[in-house]
């Protein structure tokens, strides 16, 4: 008897400590580092933040212990900058409409194979690095499920980015044995997806659009129309920043920029309120007909 108590009460001292733990890895801290926007520290071993910023930001990372970058942006990584400060950049880029369930995994494994601490980012840290950082970590076991779906609010990830959410809401502990016999080539740089996908994405965004307007811009089925606009708004956003300007036209440039600016106009008016649907129809004809437009000097030539 005893002997037993002795026991028990390591056991208790134990199971108290893990149950701390696990609470601690659910309260995020934020850095408040200007040139790390919007960084939190989700555990000893995970930071999710935006895109550093310069020198600065790098050498911020390294002061801070950071030996890992993970960047889930499409646009290139500066790897060259980040190995000057001593950092190693890996590239696991996601959009803003969910994460894959084998990126799931790899970031999974990323966080717990490669050297720690590591800071995951995206461009504004806000949508897509909350998302990820928390779905790895779920999945890596380093955080609960509801403090997983937690962060997202925390980091300020908007609702309407639905396929990001959904994606952390969905994320399920992975066995050790599973992450352990995954073999990842992790890469310092990605290649963004073709044009040609990117124009695939946006045709579907169009389609979804269209079957809203013809509705007088209501919601159909599950298919919200200021969350549609937003993705058309982030797909041109990705398309200009991923396709490289120095091998394309100033006039594709030129419609591309116009494009951008006029799905940010529509994602406003949808969210306004009472929408003007005539106006809202307006600027969803003037982005088809510069999409056309651009067809016919990119795309439809010999």
């Amino acid at each position: 008897m005893c002997k037993t108590l002795p026991l028990i009460a390591g056991f208790s001292l134990i199971l108290c400590h893990a149950l701390t733990c696990r609470l601690d890895a659910a309260d995020p801290i934020a850095l408040s580092i200007t040139s790390l926007p919007n960084a939190f520290r989700i555990d000893d071993q995970v930071i999710s933040g935006g895109l550093p910023d310069g020198a600065q930001g790098f050498a911020e990372l390294h002061k801070i212990g950071v030996r890992t970058i993970i960047s889930v942006d499409s646009a290139k990584p500066d790897v060259e900058a980040a190995r000057r400060a001593g950092l190693r950049y890996i590239h696991l880029p996601h959009g803003y409409d969910g994460i894959d369930s084998s990126r799931v995994l790899q970031l999974a494994k990323a966080i717990t194979d490669l050297p720690g601490p590591v800071y995951i980012h995206c461009h504004h840290g806000k949508h897509r690095s909350p998302a990820a950082a928390a779905s790895a970590c779920i999945a890596a076991g380093r955080i609960d499920h509801e403090a997983g779906v937690e962060f997202l609010k925390t980091a300020g990830t908007s609702p309407d980015y639905q396929g990001l959410h959904q994606t952390v809401a969905r994320t399920q502990l992975v066995a050790p044995n599973v992450l352990e016999s995954l073999v990842v080539e992790f890469q310092a740089f990605e290649a963004p997806p073709a044009l040609a996908t990117q124009m695939v994405k946006l045709q579907e965004i169009f389609d979804s659009l269209s079957l809203t307007e013809s509705s007088g811009w209501e919601n159909q089925a599950n298919l919200n129309p200021t969350q549609q606009a937003l993705m058309l708004k982030e797909c041109f956003d990705e398309t200009f920043r991923d396709d490289s300007s120095s091998n394309r036209s100033a006039e594709y440039i030129q419609l591309l920029n116009r494009s951008l600016s006029n799905a940010k106009k529509l994602e406003d008016i949808l969210r306004s309120g009472p929408t003007n649907t005539t106006t809202a129809s307006r600027v969803f004809r003037e982005i088809k007909s510069d999409c056309k437009s651009c067809h016919q000097i990119s795309r439809d030539v010999p």
